[in-house]
């Protein structure tokens, strides 16, 4: 890996001077990673970070210099610009990481927005949002060959800005699929509000912890019993809920599951 790596950083682009680069790191499973992440890691001379103290593999990809903030969930985005500050002033490559896609119900948007505002340069990495990584590794066909037509991400709760509003929601189920972030504690809420809004109690619904991880399970259901079955699996965040028509996994798509 790290021969791979430093083959890539000679040819890549340098660090962007005085700016900081916004990196999404996916799910989980540190190999969805972009190689783009973790050419800017190890190039980074600090790194502030938001998910949590996870021992993620990422830390491996980090030379032991570096040095490391976690940034706490209540901080301010003003607060956060100012840790920051000094570090791009004093021209040190600065990473910002974030769980998943940047843009993606994380709030590295509004601490990017806040840095350009305050004078300083951004780059935003992509990473692969947990939508799509836990589709793929629960065997899951988000919109599927002829099958769903459409494909609506939305926020559980209110954690991400307002929700959607319910009848909405059951219309993306019914036409499509639709898959819900931070659901499981809300998730007999939600599949109320859907049913009352006309979606069928019989609409395949599927909920994924732990997505990409070791230590990812999947349960399924309906709208009506989805509730229940998680309930007896006792199923922990982060998970995501799934639901429309085609969202049941397919047992051979379940390459995961088969190989544990």
């Amino acid at each position: 890996m790290d021969e791979v790596l430093s083959a890539f950083v000679q040819r890549t682009e340098p660090f962007p001077g005085r700016a900081v680069s916004v990196i999404g790191l996916g799910p989980g499973d540190p190999g969805l990673i972009t190689v783009k992440a973790a050419v800017r890691l190890r190039q980074a001379e600090v790194v502030f970070y938001d998910f949590g103290n996870q021992p993620w593999a990422i830390w491996d990809l980090v030379t032991p210099d570096v040095e490391r903030t976690m940034v706490p969930c209540e901080l301010p985005t003003a607060e956060i610009v100012e840790m920051i500050r000094p570090h791009v002033e004093a021209g040190r490559r600065v990473a910002y990481l974030t769980a998943g896609d940047p843009f993606v119900f994380e709030r590295a948007d509004s601490v990017a927005e806040a840095l350009v505002h305050a004078g300083f340069a951004i780059e935003i990495v992509p990473g692969l949002t947990a939508a799509l990584a836990a589709a793929a590794y629960a065997g899951i066909p988000l919109t599927g060959h002829g099958l769903s037509g459409s494909l609506c991400l939305a926020p559980g709760g209110n954690h991400h800005g307002a929700r959607i509003p319910p009848p909405t929601l059951a219309t993306m189920a019914s036409s499509g699929t639709l898959v819900l972030y931070i659901a499981e504690e809300h998730l007999e809420r939600l599949c109320e509000e859907l049913r009352t809004c006309g979606l069928s109690g019989q609409t395949p619904a599927t909920i994924v912890e732990d997505a990409t991880e070791s230590s990812q399970r999947v349960v399924s259901g309906t709208l009506d019993t989805l509730v229940a079955e998680a309930t007896r699996a006792a199923v922990k965040s982060p998970a995501l809920v799934f639901i429309g028509a085609h969202v049941a996994p397919r047992a051979g798509l379940a390459w995961f599951e088969q190989r544990r």
